[in-house]
């Protein structure tokens, strides 16, 4: 099994843009059950997103958790401002 995530409505999530995709498109009940639970914390841990978990443990709302998740992927040092376009157009190629 791996790290695999499963959502409350049956999704498997594999790493951290699942997530993202995952929070942007589930509804808010089920988005409730998975935030701030143990669960997502030991996923994100094993994953090595270990201040991301630290903060799960306290974010209930999916668009706190979103900009998060935004903020890991798109605000990595290599990402500078004037490839902030091209590294979302690469994530959107990749993931979505």
């Amino acid at each position: 099994m791996g790290n695999i995530l499963f959502t409350p409505d049956g999704q498997k999530l594999y790493d951290l843009p699942d997530l993202l995709f995952w929070l942007l498109t589930c509804s808010e009940e089920d988005s409730k059950l998975l935030l701030g639970s143990v669960k997502l914390y030991k996923w994100l841990r094993k994953l090595g997103y270990h201040e991301l978990a630290e903060k799960s443990k306290y974010i209930e709302d999916p668009k706190e958790m979103i900009l998060e998740i935004k903020s890991l992927i798109f605000k990595r040092p290599e990402v500078e401002k004037e490839n902030f376009s091209e590294a979302l157009a690469e994530f959107i190629r990749l993931y979505i």
